[in-house]
């Protein structure tokens, strides 16, 4: 019922393009997070402070799976249409 509007204000390649951009985030993050924990064994970084981002990041983390769980299920109802999946195949989307 609602595909036609959904696929005609392209909702579809916006999910796409948010998907990608919190996966790359969510990785610049984690590097961030490993980079801190580096410097918190050599005593270079006050343990607190890696306490305070550890829990950020799990906020964060948890706030981008339900935000991606539903961009994919969004991208999965769409999919329902054979050309909306092929065009998903030719943007790597599997």
């Amino acid at each position: 019922m609602f595909h036609p509007v959904v696929v005609q204000n392209q909702v579809g390649d916006v999910c796409i393009k948010t998907i990608e951009f919190y996966v790359k985030r969510l990785q610049t993050r984690k590097k961030d997070m490993d980079k801190s924990e580096k410097k918190a064994a050599k005593g270079e970084v006050n343990e607190a402070d890696i306490d305070k981002e550890r829990i950020l990041y799990t906020k964060f983390s948890r706030k981008t799976e339900k935000l991606l769980s539903f961009c994919f299920s969004l991208l999965y109802n769409l999919a329902e249409d054979l050309n909306i999946e092929r065009k998903m195949v030719k943007r790597k989307i599997v």
